[in-house]
């Protein structure tokens, strides 16, 4: 298992990965430095998890796909390789500016048959999501911005950074296929 998290505020969007790769026939780890959040362009950033081979390939050939924004990068993507047109197992978040360049993010595993749903905060609401099967992290990122969000203007990037971290350190305690080395991409509006 790998694990990714994103926290998108609609001034931000900040994606975060833990670097280990694992081999899931054997369970031997392959790697400890291993970037799983790539940044497509200024306003696209994306992960892939899963089937090692799968997301080496998408993470070469990521140019392949519509890089007008980060929509139509997803629905690109999610055209090509989802829908099950894969038997290999991966899944991908795709997050950044739409085309009237409001933050989102959206995702979906390889066998995946249903349309791609968009995930937007709102003037008030910080949304967060996460890949990889610790159920619990949804809920811990959650609370960690509860408790640390008295006021949403004053929640800043580098908050949603550190909620980050604390939670891929949790995970990496619960789950040996994740450690706690970050790799983490981020969008910043200026103009918000």
């Amino acid at each position: 298992m790998s694990f990714v998290s994103v926290i998108a505020t609609r001034r931000y969007i900040t994606f975060m990965s833990d670097g280990r790769v694992t081999n899931y026939e054997n369970n031997t780890i392959q790697d400890e430095q291993y970037n799983k959040v790539k940044k497509a362009t200024e306003s696209i950033i994306f992960s892939v998890t899963g089937d090692f081979h799968t997301s080496k390939v998408l993470f070469e050939k990521f140019h392949l796909y519509n890089c007008i924004n980060a929509k139509t990068f997803i629905e690109d993507m999610f055209n090509s390789v989802g829908k099950g047109k894969t038997n290999k197992d991966f899944q991908v978040l795709v997050g950044g500016l739409d085309e009237k360049n409001e933050v989102f993010f959206s995702g979906f595993n390889s066998q995946e048959t249903e349309g791609l749903q968009f995930i937007y905060p709102t003037e008030q609401t910080i949304r967060h999501g996460s890949s990889g099967n610790f159920d619990g992290a949804q809920t811990l990122i959650g609370e960690l911005i509860s408790e640390h969000c008295a006021e949403y203007n004053r929640f800043t990037l580098l908050d949603a950074q550190m909620i980050q971290e604390r939670v891929n350190k949790r995970v990496s305690e619960l789950d040996s296929t994740v450690n706690d080395r970050v790799f983490k991409n981020s969008i910043l509006l200026s103009n918000a």
